[in-house]
């Protein structure tokens, strides 16, 4: 039954065996691919991975699956040992054994579930698991070695000793002990091994971690450095920038005083020139006035010349008339006489007319005046040639007079040679016919020359006509002259004064565009103010989410903080729970021995009560043929096994306090490291902290300083408006004297234009005189006509003659060839005469022309004149026009000037935008410090917090190690209790065996 039962056992048991054995082997796998993956993982996943917690459960599941084993082998024992005691008897020696039999089966079983379920459990499990099941195997073999056998005999020299089963059981467990104690410090030295790597891995990344940090802090140390080298370029740049806006606006003051001297030095001008132009004007006065006076005189002199002339022309008519019938010869004297005199009034004339064109001094006028002077000397040529043919004519006349006398005398002589047989009557008729003849003669003769004293007379007359025209017209020559000199005075100073207007216009123009530059750069200026309020504003609102983020961090912190406690309340409550596991386990422990305590005193209390069984006094010794060098050699093993375990435990101390060691110099490096790295980091930040406070200062005082100087170039700038404003009033006053001018000067037009309507008027009066000499000639027409008549008188009279000669043909044919002769002489006479009209005829003909060529010259002069004021309005456009485009370019080149103002003013905007980016950029600077700071700040808190925390890290390493003893102490006591399990089993198995025995 027994044998029955133990086949069932070791059936079971090689089952469970190679169940444990698969298991065994899969576990060992992924041990091994565990511990591959877990060295070659990070130590960020080493750490997650072998958490507290995670070792807690695999510690608790482990222990829960050895004490389900261990109950189920204790509730297997029991079995067997109830099957024993049960086998006692031989009735009940089948139910026994069926009932061994399936509580055998029932544990195999629960062993091989249990083996299995541990299998999973995972490595901390799997080892307890393994130990269990070796020390059934064990057991079983020890079962089997404790069957009867019959006893080997040993081929050896050597005799066999005799021990005692119960020494040699023993050797033999604390063999098996010994070995297992060796496997169980290996296994903890192979732990312990991996523990080093894994701390080795984690030195080497922690010095890694802070080389990279050390890196980090030298990259920021160079961003630091370069960011500074940056901030003092840009405040260099924008001292630069402050200079050259410096420049600039001494730039422009100094062209505004420039163009203020300029201003100055204009008006100066312009006084100056209205000064002069005041005094030309006078001097013109004063020089027209004393032209006129010298007119004046001119004229009355000309007058008395004139009157003079006529006098001595009255008395030279009347010694003519005395004189004519006297001397003929001194005709020819007097009108030589005449002839000077005319030679010397004309000289005169020409000497005033020249006197007058060296005083106005203008050529055209000179050479018009030559022409017409030319004009008049070939006149007075013609006069004298057409006197002197007057003078010759009637030099012929006279002799042809005396001719006709001498051959009159001579008929006479002749008649009265022939008539001298004639009676006395008939020459006392031809003496009266002779006499009368002659008188008819002599008054023919007074007839001529009455008339030809008239004709010259009227000839005079329209010489001094002539002359008082040309001397009008020479007055009115010196009038336009005069008048022309005043208008090209009175257009110069019009010139003048629109260029002064101009000019002023052009000062007025820069004024209103400095006004509006001006106005332009304080509404800039203004908006720079409200820039700067806007910024201040801007600092103050940053300052208040500062301090804002100050709180916010501090409430942070104090989160936090509060949550780090929070989190250290689930470590309290595991080592809380972990100290409850393990007094459970104890108690558990605890429980189990007293069980097994109350299962041997039941088993004892059992077995007392038998009766005793007669044994052979004196048992023989149970001896095992064993040879000696083998005793020795188990014997040698034990203490070699011994002192390995104490070698190991002391390497075991030793490796326990210097991992312990190493945990602590890396914590404290690394607590001490970060401290460091934390104080550089705040160092360095509140070294930039400085240096961006002392950037922003000086960026205020760069901003205070362009506002001083704004404000000081602004106050010159205010004195220049007033300067200007006076000056304005200065041109205003100008202005009006200028108008007062021009009202002047249109007066001075009004009187020209009265002038030249006077030059008209007398050019109509010259006309009407041409038309007196047209009815003067034409009442000599009518003399002509009257000598004509006479002619025809004589004529008829001669006709009479003739009759009465035809009467008298028979008597008086002498007589009638003298009248014949008489009357041819009287018609050669009347002849001349006619010829001599002809001739006057024909000279005032021409005389008439000269006249007519006279106006003619004067119209010329006026059209001269005209084309000459409509030069002179030509010439005053074209300047105006170039007025007008100076005053284009002007206000082109004031335009230019306003853009290059406009542009300035706008990089003096991007300037100060890039100011107020700086500004704003080194407030982002500040802010991003501040938070650097805070986070620092926070690091370092939770740092100190983890140095806070590390006795209580330190106090879950001494639980850990704790638990760790506790586990080895547990195993121990359940190695303990697996013996005292094998003794009790070996104790009832020898009794029984001795008591069937």
């Amino acid at each position: 039954m027994f044998m029955q039962l133990f086949a069932t056992a070791a059936a079971a048991t090689a089952a469970a065996a190679a169940a444990t054995t698969t298991a065994i082997t899969t576990t060992t796998t992924a041990a091994t691919t565990t511990a591959t993956t877990a060295t070659a993982a990070t130590p960020a996943t080493a750490a997650t991975t072998a958490t507290p917690a995670t070792s807690v459960t695999a510690a608790t599941a482990a222990s829960a699956a050895t004490a389900a084993t261990a109950v189920a082998a204790t509730a297997a024992i029991a079995a067997v040992a109830a099957a024993t005691a049960a086998a006692a008897t031989p009735a009940a020696a089948t139910a026994a054994n069926a009932t061994a039999a399936a509580t055998a089966s029932t544990a195999a079983t629960t062993i091989i579930t249990t083996t299995t379920s541990t299998a999973t459990v995972g490595s901390a499990a799997t080892a307890t698991t393994l130990l269990l099941l070796l020390l059934l195997l064990l057991i079983l073999l020890l079962l089997q070695l404790l069957l009867p056998l019959p006893p080997v005999p040993l081929p050896l020299p050597l005799p066999p000793v005799s021990l005692p089963l119960s020494l040699l059981l023993l050797l033999l467990l604390l063999l098996l002990l010994l070995l297992l104690l060796l496997l169980l410090l290996l296994l903890l030295l192979l732990l312990l091994l991996q523990l080093l790597q894994l701390l080795l891995l984690l030195l080497l990344l922690l010095l890694l971690i802070l080389l990279l940090l050390l890196l980090l802090l030298l990259l920021l140390l160079l961003l630091l450095l370069l960011l500074l080298l940056l901030l003092l370029l840009l405040l260099l740049l924008l001292l630069l920038l402050l200079l050259l806006l410096l420049l600039l606006l001494m730039i422009l003051m100094l062209l505004l005083m420039l163009l203020l001297l300029l201003l100055l030095m204009l008006l100066l001008l312009l006084l100056l020139q209205l000064l002069l132009l005041l005094l030309q004007l006078l001097i013109l006065l004063l020089l027209l006035l004393l032209l006129l006076l010298l007119l004046l005189l001119l004229l009355m002199l000309l007058l008395l010349l004139l009157l003079l002339l006529l006098l001595l022309l009255l008395l030279l008519l009347l010694l003519l008339l005395l004189l004519l019938l006297l001397l003929l010869l001194k005709l020819l004297l007097l009108l030589l006489l005449l002839l000077l005199l005319l030679l010397l009034l004309l000289i005169l004339l020409l000497l005033l007319l020249l006197l007058l064109l060296l005083l106005l001094l203008l050529l055209l006028l000179l050479l018009l005046l030559l022409l017409l002077l030319l004009l008049l000397l070939l006149l007075l040529l013609l006069l004298l040639l057409l006197l002197l043919l007057l003078l010759l004519l009637l030099l012929l006349l006279l002799l042809l007079l005396l001719l006709l006398l001498l051959v009159l005398l001579l008929l006479l002589l002749v008649l009265l040679l022939l008539l001298l047989l004639l009676p006395l009557l008939l020459l006392l008729l031809l003496l009266l016919l002779l006499l009368l003849l002659l008188l008819l003669l002599i008054l023919l003769l007074l007839l001529l020359l009455l008339l030809l004293l008239l004709l010259l007379l009227l000839q005079l007359l329209l010489l001094l006509q002539l002359l008082l025209l040309l001397l009008l017209l020479l007055l009115l020559l010196l009038l336009l002259l005069l008048l022309l000199l005043l208008l090209l005075l009175l257009l110069r100073l019009l010139l003048r004064l629109l260029l002064l207007l101009l000019l002023l216009l052009l000062l007025l123009l820069l004024l209103l565009l400095l006004l509006l530059l001006l106005l332009l750069l304080l509404r800039l200026l203004l908006r720079l103010l409200l820039l700067l309020l806007l910024l201040l504003l801007l600092l103050l609102l940053l300052l208040i989410l500062l301090l804002l983020l100050l709180l916010l961090i501090i409430i942070i912190i104090i989160i936090l903080l509060l949550l780090l406690l929070l989190q250290l309340l689930p470590l309290l409550l595991l080592l809380l729970l972990l100290l409850l596991l393990l007094l459970i386990l104890q108690l558990q422990q605890l429980l189990l021995l007293l069980l097994l305590l109350l299962l041997i005193l039941l088993l004892l209390k059992l077995l007392l009560p038998l009766p005793p069984v007669p044994l052979p006094l004196p048992l023989p010794p149970v001896t095992l043929p064993l040879p000696l060098p083998l005793l020795l050699l188990l014997l040698l093993l034990l203490l070699l096994l011994l002192l390995l375990l104490l070698l190991l435990l002391l390497l075991l101390l030793l490796l326990l306090l210097l991992l312990l060691l190493l945990l602590l110099l890396l914590l404290l490096l690394l607590l001490l490291l970060l401290l460091l790295l934390l104080l550089l980091l705040l160092l360095l930040l509140l070294l930039l902290l400085l240096l961006l406070l002392l950037l922003l200062q000086l960026l205020l005082l760069l901003l205070l300083l362009l506002l001083l100087l704004i404000l000081l170039l602004l106050l010159p700038l205010l004195l220049l408006l007033l300067l200007l404003l006076l000056l304005l009033l200065l041109l205003f006053l100008l202005l009006l004297l200028l108008l007062l001018l021009l009202l002047l000067l249109l007066q001075l037009l009004l009187l020209l234009l009265l002038l030249l309507l006077l030059l008209l008027l007398l050019l109509l009066l010259l006309l009407l005189l041409l038309l007196l000499q047209l009815l003067l000639l034409l009442k000599q027409l009518l003399i002509l006509l009257l000598l004509l008549l006479l002619l025809l008188l004589l004529l008829l009279l001669l006709l009479l003659l003739l009759l009465l000669l035809l009467l008298l043909l028979l008597l008086l044919l002498l007589l009638l060839l003298l009248l014949l002769m008489i009357l041819m002489l009287l018609l050669m006479l009347l002849l001349l005469l006619l010829l001599m009209l002809l001739l006057l005829l024909l000279l005032q003909l021409l005389l008439l022309l000269l006249q007519l060529l006279i106006l003619l010259l004067l119209l010329l002069l006026l059209l001269l004149l005209l084309l000459l004021l409509l030069m002179l309005l030509l010439l005053l456009l074209l300047l105006l026009l170039l007025l007008l485009l100076l005053l284009l370019l002007l206000l082109l080149l004031l335009l230019l000037l306003l853009l290059l103002l406009l542009k300035l003013l706008l990089l003096l905007l991007l300037l100060l935008l890039l100011l107020l980016l700086l500004l704003l950029l080194l407030l982002l600077l500040l802010l991003l410090l501040l938070l650097l700071l805070l986070l620092l700040l926070i690091i370092i808190i939770l740092l100190l917090l983890l140095l806070q925390l590390l006795p209580l890290l330190l106090l879950l390493l001494l639980l850990l190690l704790l638990l760790l003893l506790l586990k080895l102490i547990l195993l121990l006591q359940q190695l303990l209790l697996l013996l005292l399990l094998v003794v009790l089993v070996m104790l009832l198995h020898c009794y029984c065996y001795y008591n069937y025995s």
